[in-house]
């Protein structure tokens, strides 16, 4: 017997409200669904890679970079995506995790700000019209970058 779990959905195409480019960590995702309640992200477009934001900032190969960029890329022409997120978060593995920074909480988020800047330039180049918001997330809260 197979079981099967019944759902209406819509097909009709959206527009996304955003690309959000996360991390899959699952501590984080409770700030996650309060991120998208509180910007009223209805329909987005969820990338989701270990590190987040890393692939673009210090991939550890290029061909890291260049398929975060052919998502996002994808995101704009099918969806219409007006608005890319870059999130990354407190103790990430992919960055060796807050031991890598000396257990020091600033200095782990000075390190994700110009990452996530770094990110948010690449982005802002290769797509101009598209509106950048960077995001660090820690086990108090989300904080958004200038």
């Amino acid at each position: 017997m197979q079981k099967k779990i019944k759902s209406k959905l819509s097909n009709h195409h959206y527009v996304a409200d955003a690309a959000i480019v996360w991390c899959y960590d699952n501590r984080f995702w409770k700030s996650f669904g309060k991120l998208l309640e509180k910007e009223k992200l209805k329909h987005f477009d969820p990338i989701v890679i270990a590190g987040g934001a890393k692939s673009l900032a210090s991939p550890a190969k290029k061909s890291e970079r260049e398929f975060l960029l052919k998502q996002i890329e994808l995101s704009i022409k099918l969806h219409r995506t007006p608005r890319v997120i870059l999130m990354n978060h407190a103790d990430c593995g992919a960055y060796g995790g807050l031991k890598t920074f000396g257990n020091d909480v600033e200095k782990e988020f000075s390190t994700h700000e110009k990452e996530l800047g770094n990110a948010k330039k690449m982005i802002q180049k290769r797509f101009p019209k598209v509106r950048v918001d960077i995001i660090f997330v820690n086990f108090t809260g989300i904080t958004f970058i200038k």
